[in-house]
């Protein structure tokens, strides 16, 4: 950063951090940032030559560069102009390039050894090199010699503050003011001395006095809107750049804060007609594209932000680019990305405390627990008894299973600040989960009653009522909150999910379509009706609905794969590999394994492995590093794949044994797998995923019983639900559904709400046969999580075993892959309930896609073949079921070789 926009009182070209990033802590500056946001580049030597007039005026436009081609130029002309080449270094200075300005002042102090202001820019360049004592003496020799006194003690005032010297710095400026009264810098300096201080009472004093006597100041505007802004006074703020903007129209900075403040507002339509102002007056400049990707970012469109921010980088590196890069990154699920570029506002500025808690609410979405702790840890000392932090610390805990720590965390965090509704409603999540139902709907009821218009506490007591189907209680709490927001897309959504609930979906669609009007963006409600339309089994409704979104939103990825699915399915293949490629392109990684496993499945694993290769060095992330593996290791190219781990030991550990531990179960390696799981489980943080994975390789080597015992004792020394429903996995695929049972109760008990445990109960009712119970479990689970498309899978497949309703099978069938199109598990499930629908050639395609992307399975081509003879394709039939005879023993051998049979007795008769 050059020094002129590293002191400067003015707001430069370069993006300022917004001054409130809601979610995230606002971070507290030391001492010596407030100052050196602050300064005066001063006097300067006046003359009426064209050239100076012209560099002068680049570098209050914050152009430096430009004013060095100037000034240059005008020293070819007038090689002995002392005041061009003071000015060149001036802007060198200005750069941040010390050995440039060095070498013009030495040729200056050759000609003018006793210019006060020659000595005055020694000082500047000496701060380039935080030599601050030499600084010193240079403006000790600038006043000597006749300088600027109240210029003078202002800079003197800046190098104490760098020097975290503030009685220093008070003195100098309140001097400087005794000599000036109305020298606005050292107001403006003292003013912000002030508010490192924690005085803003005294700040907002002096800036309002100034500015009643000057109430055009640029640079009082400017700090009185900061102010504003940090007061959560974001009409003052606006109002101070809309003043400041009348008499300086081209101001970039201040332009740029009035569009971000106005979308933060929600005046969209007003921040859009400050974008197009400042795209036909600076073109594609840094500050254009950061206010581009803002509005981007307000309407959600994820991936447009971050193409937008990263421009502002390139243009202009600032730290307020790379934190809304990677918040936008963040919400797009390129969580490698967001983490890198929140790590690299953490290497400019460490306390940054936004910062900080982004990387560790990354990390812990990554499960990546020790990690986290310590970043949260680290925030907690850097800011004691933060309750953010607190807040931080209790989600980790209860990530990592300790409810009970995880609740105590939490209510400290509440206890220093009883407004962080985040706290309470986790706290009332894990409340809910050990079924203390009634102090977590007290806790609800609370963040309502100081705020009733927290959406998100009243989507959480709404969805607590419908879970236990008080839907009364529900209805009421949905009530009171349209009174306030009647036209709340997310309230509207909210209420057609409950008339779903009460069996009440012709209201539900109405209640959807007014959620759509009042907020076209709203991706909950077009998610809902696309699912409500996949459950109707109207794929040509489903279609529109996604047609409709993207018509608005279209980069909006989960919509393009959708509906690429529903494109397949209804044989338009070109329009959907078109959309599907458009999710590629926009970084989706569920386009990029789609189109992989559609490589794979054509025989092509060189492609696939380019197109992962790629996009890992892109973007680097854990699920394509896995895929990637996968890929090498079916290519018997196991050492490329070990590599892929090897190479990220010393930064991601857990990370690099999950990985190594897979690739050697896979290679059937059962003794370096066992002992890699051991060493998984004996990292801090890991123990739920080195547990599980040694038991899966004791049941996998037949020890069954060891595997049990293992996860008995870590379950005794740490009550985590996840150890319960291994065990209970284990029980299961072992026939034991009566402990199976039991272990899925256990976790039931503490968390009423476990999806997981729920789909397996309800699998143990499957398995025993009792089909009813199992699709009521099923649809319990789907309430919980009702976008789990294996979830949706299951309960189709629960139908279809019970015999009844087929047609509402594969609505659910439908909807599983509508979300997972290319898992051969979901594409097996559609083409049985299709056959069960009697739609076979409908089922051709999506059995072939199934064989294409599973390893040879006589089941599933026997399946395929009956299709095939209900499509009147009998040879193609009889191909594919002596195919499956060939592979051996399967459940449907003895249907198989009937069919046969009857295909070619059909053949002799005919």
């Amino acid at each position: 950063m050059g020094i002129s926009s590293f002191i400067s009182g003015r707001m430069s070209d370069a993006p300022v951090k917004a001054r409130r990033d809601h979610g995230f802590l606002s971070g507290r500056r030391p001492f010596a940032v407030w100052l050196l946001v602050f300064a005066l580049w001063g006097c300067s030597n006046e003359s009426g030559s064209d050239y100076l007039a012209e560099g002068r005026k680049l570098m209050e436009q914050g152009n430096p560069g430009g004013a060095v081609v100037l000034f240059k130029s005008a020293l070819e002309k007038y090689p002995a102009d002392f005041d061009i080449r003071l000015q060149l270094s001036r802007a060198y200075i200005a750069q941040g390039k010390a050995p440039q300005a060095e070498a013009e002042l030495q040729k200056c102090l050759r000609q003018k050894p006793d210019d006060p202001a020659l000595h005055f820019e020694f000082a500047k360049w000496h701060i380039l090199g935080s030599q601050f004592d030499a600084a010193l003496q240079s403006l000790q020799t600038s006043r000597q010699k006749g300088g600027n006194a109240a210029e003078i003690l202002e800079m003197e005032g800046i190098i104490h503050g760098l020097k975290n010297e503030p009685q220093k710095v008070r003195a100098a400026f309140e001097e400087a003011l005794r000599l000036d009264p109305e020298r606005e810098s050292a107001v403006l300096g003292l003013a912000r001395l002030h508010i490192a201080e924690r005085n803003p009472a005294a700040a907002l004093e002096l800036v309002d006095k100034y500015l009643a006597a000057k109430p055009r100041s640029e640079g009082a505007l400017l700090l009185r809107a900061e102010m504003a802004s940090r007061m959560n006074d974001d009409s003052r703020a606006v109002d101070c750049y809309t003043r400041l903007l009348e008499s300086h129209p081209k101001h970039q900075g201040a332009r740029y804060m009035l569009g971000s403040l106005l979308l933060q507002q929600g005046e969209r339509d007003k921040a859009a007609v400050q974008l197009a102002f400042m795209q036909r007056e600076f073109g594609d400049s840094a500050m254009t594209r950061m206010l581009e990707g803002l509005s981007a970012y307000y309407a959600a469109d994820y991936a447009a932000a971050s193409h937008a921010f990263q421009r502002s980088l390139s243009l202009q590196p600032s730290l307020d680019a790379y934190y809304r890069l990677a918040l936008s990154l963040l919400h797009t699920g390129n969580l490698e990305s967001a983490l890198s570029n929140a790590r690299k506002v953490l290497d400019f500025s460490p306390d940054n405390a936004a910062a900080r808690q982004m990387i560790c609410s990354i990390l812990l979405r990554q499960n990546r627990l020790a990690e986290a702790r310590q970043e949260a840890e680290l925030l907690l000392e850097r800011y004691p008894e933060s309750p953010e932090a607190l807040f931080l610390l209790g989600s980790i805990r209860d990530a990592g299973g300790d409810k009970a720590e995880a609740v105590r965390l939490l209510e400290r965090a509440l206890r220093q600040n009883p407004d962080l509704f985040q706290a309470s409603i986790r706290r009332s999540a894990i409340l809910m989960a050990q079924g203390k139902d009634l102090e977590a709907e007290e806790g609800l009821k609370g963040v309502i009653s100081r705020d009733a218009e927290n959406m998100e506490a009243r989507g959480a007591l709404f969805t607590f009522y419908v879970e236990r189907r008080n839907l009364a209680a529900a209805e009421q709490a949905l009530a009171d909150g349209l009174a306030k927001s009647p036209d709340s897309a997310y309230l509207l959504t909210l209420q057609a999910t409950l008339r779903v609930a009460q069996d009440r979906v012709g209201e539900a669609l109405e209640a959807l379509a007014r959620a759509r009007a009042a907020d076209p963006a709203f991706a909950a409600a077009a998610n809902l009706e696309l699912r409500l339309r996949l459950h109707e089994g109207n794929s040509e409704k489903a279609l529109e609905v996604c047609d409709s979104y993207l018509g608005q939103n279209p980069r909006a990825t989960d919509f393009l794969i959708a509906s690429a699915s529903l494109l397949d399915l209804a044989g338009r293949t070109e329009d959907a590999r078109t959309r599907l490629q458009s999710a590629f392109d926009l970084g989706d990684q569920r386009a990029l394994f789609i189109l992989v496993q559609r490589n794979l499945a054509a025989q092509k694993p060189q492609d696939a492995e380019a197109l992962l290769a790629s996009a890992l060095q892109k973007a680097p992330s854990s699920e394509i590093r896995a895929r990637l593996a996968a890929v090498y290791l079916g290519g018997k190219k196991f050492d490329e794949a070990w590599k892929l781990y090897e190479t990220i030991e010393g930064t991601r550990p857990e990370e690099a044994a999950a990985g190594k531990y897979r690739l050697l179960s896979l290679a059937g390696r059962t003794e370096q797998a066992l002992e890699e799981a051991r060493r998984l489980a004996g990292m801090d943080g890991g123990l739920v995923a080195g547990m599980t994975f040694t038991a899966y390789t004791l049941e996998r080597a037949g020890l069954r019983a060891e595997a049990l015992e293992e996860l008995q004792r870590a379950y005794g020394a740490r009550q985590h639900p996840g150890l319960l429903l291994i065990m209970a996995g284990i029980c299961a695929r072992g026939g034991d559904l009566d402990k199976a049972e039991a272990y899925y109760r256990t976790v039931l008990q503490q968390e009423k709400d476990n999806s997981e445990a729920l789909a397996g109960q309800a699998a143990v009712m499957l398995a025993r046969g009792r089909y009813a119970s199992a699709i009521e479990w099923y649809e319990r689970a789907l309430r919980v999580d009702p976008d789990n498309a294996l979830g949706a899978n299951n309960l189709a497949m629960a139908y279809i075993k019970s015999g009844n309703d087929p047609e509402r099978a594969l609505r659910f069938a439908v909807s599983a892959y509508a979300r997972q199109p290319e898992n051969p598990g979901v594409l097996d499930t559609l083409g049985v309930c299709l056959l069960a629908n009697k739609r076979f050639a409908e089922a051709v395609p999506v059995f072939e896609r199934a064989v294409l992307s599973s390893p040879p399975s006589p089941s599933l081509l026997y399946r395929l073949a009956s299709a095939l003879a209900q499509a009147g394709r009998p040879d193609d039939a009889r191909v594919t079921l002596q195919q499956a005879l060939e592979l051996g023993k399967f459940p449907e051998r003895e249907q198989a070789e009937a069919l046969l049979q009857s295909l070619d007795e059909a053949a002799k008769g005919a």
